[in-house]
């Protein structure tokens, strides 16, 4: 009795979940755009977006909402973009504070409800450099054109931007 019980809680959890619940790791470059791809079913009768458990996007047949909870707090703000017809939710000019997990989910389609968790990682751009550069040709811009025969002053800064793999 105990494994019928087992078996029916998974049924019913697959019946409200879905079974596609695979998680999806996306790393991206802090101020570049991210794009999380609904890869389930399309035109379901509803697609969710949730950030942290607050709802960020929602489709519900032709009616598209970006932001509607008031916990947002214009954390998104103007930086949300919803295909109305993929379901796919792109981000903007992405901050280390976007960073986290983001849930999508479908209900209505013909393989029943979708649940799918992407975890976002942004990471910060860095600026190494190796020396301080001390007024590069201050008053020589003029010269720059003939730089291959101007003595170039000291200390010179050789800066790289890093991004961590």
């Amino acid at each position: 009795m105990k494994h019928v019980s087992n078996l029916l809680s998974l049924l019913m959890y697959f019946l409200v979940y879905g079974a596609s619940g695979a998680e999806v790791s996306v790393f991206v470059t802090e101020g570049d755009s991210v794009t999380l791809h609904n890869d389930f079913e399309t035109n379901p009768y509803w697609i969710r977006w949730d950030f942290h458990d607050i709802i960020i996007a929602q489709i519900l047949r032709d009616r598209r909402y970006i932001c509607i909870d008031d916990q947002c707090n214009g954390r998104f703000r103007d930086r949300l973009q919803l295909d109305h017809q993929t379901g796919s939710l792109t981000i903007t000019n992405t901050r280390i504070t976007d960073s986290g997990y983001y849930q999508l989910r479908t209900a209505g389609s013909r393989k029943g409800n979708s649940n799918r968790i992407f975890t976002v990682v942004v990471r910060a751009v860095q600026l190494l450099c190796l020396e301080q550069l001390d007024r590069l040709l201050e008053d020589h811009t003029k010269d720059f054109i003939n730089l291959a025969s101007y003595p170039l002053p000291r200390p010179l800064a050789l800066c790289f931007f890093i991004t961590p793999a």
